[in-house]
């Protein structure tokens, strides 16, 4: 049951297109992905309901995919209120429709009060008393397979931005104890589930972890012509494993400094010592901003940095990296800048 019902796979997928268009904007492609995102902004608000307690606007029935809880009454269950992936996509959908009302100037949209109103009813991430994310929403439930190879609830931490080292830092706490419970009994053993734990340790600039989750990932889950093995062949390993290498070596966010709008970029934030030099060639950040750089002696930025402006109206980009390097650029499209390190 938990692996053939799941609602929210729809929202998913409109969640990420929508997310590819903070690194490429293009209006004419947004107003055509708007449509599909009201779709499934409008079937989730319709599908949640309030929680048991009336504090919460949750989906019910609700699951955390493929994994089972052991009820209070001792059985094993799935339906719960408001899984935290499920309330974490919805949290993410919403934002999302609201930035759209902004940048495609929808005025007076018959969802925009809607919206607002279930924004402020979403329960919170939640961290129970062991320390850990809860997976089951707001009921504490203790795991069936504590091993298992998905990690749902961090959803937040990768591939959403909710969970982040500095800007939540209990929360990050709170998810490393999940992996680190999840790793000691045995998770992450197929493929596709290692690359989702190299990503989640990268935004967790966790470089030791970075580099033996790839060292497993290779050792044990690649086959010898380097497509992934889940033991058979599944091209999520793949796709996972260059994410995380990217996450290891480049991230963006979104965010606010001194009440203005940037986009803080990280270089070298998570560089296993391993990978003791190399190059990025133009990795697109958040807000289209083009990133190339190169490093050597385990994790020391050498030569130049190079930052280029693709996109018209782009926030500011703040660079940070390692040994102090730290430069604050505008948002010029078509500017190239380039400094010496």
């Amino acid at each position: 049951m938990p692996a053939t019902l799941w609602p929210l796979g729809g929202l998913w997928l409109s969640i990420t297109l929508m997310d590819g268009l903070r690194y490429d904007y293009d209006e004419d492609i947004h107003d055509r992905l708007f449509k599909i995102h009201e779709g499934a902004v409008q079937f989730v608000i319709d599908f949640m309901i309030s929680s048991k307690c009336g504090s919460f606007l949750v989906t019910n029935p609700s699951l955390s995919p493929e994994n089972t809880f052991i009820s209070e009454a001792g059985t094993k269950g799935i339906f719960c209120e408001g899984s935290t992936m499920d309330m974490t996509l919805i949290r993410q959908a919403l934002e999302q429709f609201n930035w759209s009302l902004e940048r495609l100037s929808k005025i007076d949209h018959p969802l925009e009060q809607p919206v607002k109103d279930a924004l402020a009813r979403l329960p919170p991430l939640t961290i129970n008393e062991k320390g850990l994310i809860q997976e089951w929403g707001i009921n504490d439930y203790v795991e069936d397979e504590p091993g298992h190879r998905h990690v749902s609830h961090l959803y937040g931490l990768y591939p959403g931005g909710f969970i982040h080292p500095i800007h939540t830092p209990d929360l990050a706490v709170a998810a490393k104890k999940v992996l680190e419970r999840r790793l000691a009994n045995g998770g992450g053993h197929t493929g596709w589930s290692r690359a989702w734990l190299l990503n989640f340790f990268a935004r967790l600039r966790d470089a030791k972890a970075c580099g033996d989750n790839m060292d497993l990932l290779l050792s044990n889950s690649t086959l010898p012509n380097l497509l992934d093995s889940h033991p058979p062949f599944q091209i999520d390993g793949n796709f996972g494993a260059c994410a995380g290498i990217i996450e290891c070596l480049v991230q963006s966010v979104e965010t606010e400094i001194d009440g203005l709008n940037v986009v803080c970029v990280s270089l070298l934030p998570a560089c296993p010592d391993e990978w003791e030099d190399g190059h990025v060639q133009k990795v697109r950040v958040k807000q289209g901003w083009l990133i190339s750089f190169q490093w050597g002696c385990k994790g020391h930025l050498v030569g130049e940095v190079e930052v280029f402006c693709t996109m018209g109206g782009a926030d500011d980009v703040y660079i940070r990296g390692p040994d102090q390097f730290e430069q604050r650029v505008k948002g010029e499209a078509g500017r190239q800048y380039i400094f010496k390190v």
